[in-house]
């Protein structure tokens, strides 16, 4: 493990940057709004990384690229899970879909998702152990959710009381930071798990990155995104970012290593690749969807 912050420390910019081994604060406002359109897919349950630069540069090495969405349950054959597609029949859905039903299903699809969290995860990582069993070269991409609010389940992956309304409420759920620190624990016994099972399971010995796309906000003051404080920037930019490295790979990252040069950095040293290392630099939007981004780290 070593020191690491994002690059972008929201969701949809830290893993359009990651994935594309390329900063976007200078982009233009039609690839930004494609990159967003790219993540929902991710999040929605249509994930494609085929048209992503660190996909495409795996796939010339003889890499297949296998991806899995954010929010789908591998209990359904629905790929696009929602709340409607586990309780109605196709046509029911198909119905309630066409009313003004289907704009109040997102918040349900949480409360619903996070309800199966404890469960959800270990069966989601099992499907991501189930590739290591394929001889042939993969590069394979995860998001997943936790340990990020709602705080729905305890450090042991039990239920918590009362996470249907926390799963709602409002303001910033990342508070109380004890509540978060719960879900870390939990979330690293089942992924110190999943690593186990790749290296028992795997034909080879494996690249594996553990990244975060963000940090968390449990100090997040009222108007963070145009106002932040220096403790929420460092908070919110620091991430997880731990890497299994084959002994082939010639070079170890550095320990400031800024997550839009993971990928870069582990072709260079694990594929013998020569792209050149980008600023390690943190940009920050003053909304959540604004494309005006300005540089806080170093």
């Amino acid at each position: 493990m070593f020191e690491s912050r994002s690059s972008y420390p929201r969701t949809v910019w830290s893993i359009s940057t990651t994935l594309n081994m390329q900063h976007i604060y200078d982009a233009e406002r039609s690839e930004l709004a494609r990159l967003k359109r790219h993540y929902a897919d991710i999040f929605d349950g249509a994930p494609s990384i085929d048209g992503t630069a660190a996909a495409r540069l795996a796939t010339s090495f003889g890499y297949r690229t296998v991806a899995f969405d954010t929010e789908t349950r591998d209990d359904t054959d629905n790929p696009r899970f929602n709340l409607v597609s586990a309780l109605f029949s196709p046509f029911s859905r198909l119905l309630l879909d066409s009313t003004a039903f289907a704009m109040y299903q997102r918040p349900f699809v949480r409360w619903w998702r996070y309800g199966y969290g404890p469960h959800n995860l270990p069966n989601r990582i099992a499907q991501v152990v189930r590739v290591a069993d394929d001889p042939a070269p993969t590069f394979t991409f995860m998001h997943a959710l936790p340990p990020r609010p709602p705080y729905t389940f305890n450090r042991d992956g039990s239920l918590r009381p009362g996470w249907q309304t926390d799963a709602l409420r409002a303001g910033n759920r990342w508070v109380p930071a004890d509540k978060y620190v719960d879900h870390v624990v939990y979330v690293n016994s089942v992924v110190i798990d999943l690593v186990d099972e790749i290296l028992l399971r795997s034909a080879r010995d494996p690249i594996i990155i553990i990244q975060g796309d963000h940090g968390p906000a449990t100090n997040r003051p009222g108007n963070s995104w145009a106002n932040p404080t220096d403790d929420h920037l460092a908070e919110r930019s620091g991430i997880l970012n731990v890497m299994h490295l084959p002994a082939s790979c010639t070079d170890a990252p550095d320990p400031g290593m800024t997550s839009v040069n993971t990928f870069r950095f582990v072709f260079n040293s694990c594929l013998g690749t020569s792209l050149q290392l980008l600023p390690d630099e943190t940009y920050w939007s003053l909304t959540p969807d604004s494309p005006d981004f300005e540089r806080v780290f170093p």
